[in-house]
């Protein structure tokens, strides 16, 4: 089946080491993830106990992760920086 809807957003650490939900729980098929450029620490992506100082997978600034999974909201991000954050578009049928 052929991708329908295309959406994207954004999302910000507020305070470092508080993991924030990428976005409301939304079907997805796929989510391409790029962290700020003007990042100047790590984001970490992954579960909601992600952290940017041990787990998930890591983004320099400007970094890219694409990621098959079936719902925008079980995907978390942390950053080492308060304030930093990523961009991300995301795919559904």
């Amino acid at each position: 089946m052929e991708i329908s809807v295309i959406a994207d957003g954004s999302a910000v650490v507020e305070k470092a080491g508080e993991p924030v939900r990428l976005g409301a729980h939304t079907y997805t098929t796929k989510i391409d993830i790029q962290a700020d450029e003007n990042n100047t620490g790590i984001i970490a992506v992954g579960g909601p106990d992600v952290d940017a100082a041990s787990t998930g997978v890591f983004l320099n600034a400007g970094d890219f992760y694409s990621l098959e999974i079936s719902n925008l909201g079980n995907v978390f991000i942390d950053s080492t920086v308060s304030g930093e954050g990523v961009r991300y578009t995301y795919y559904s049928r």
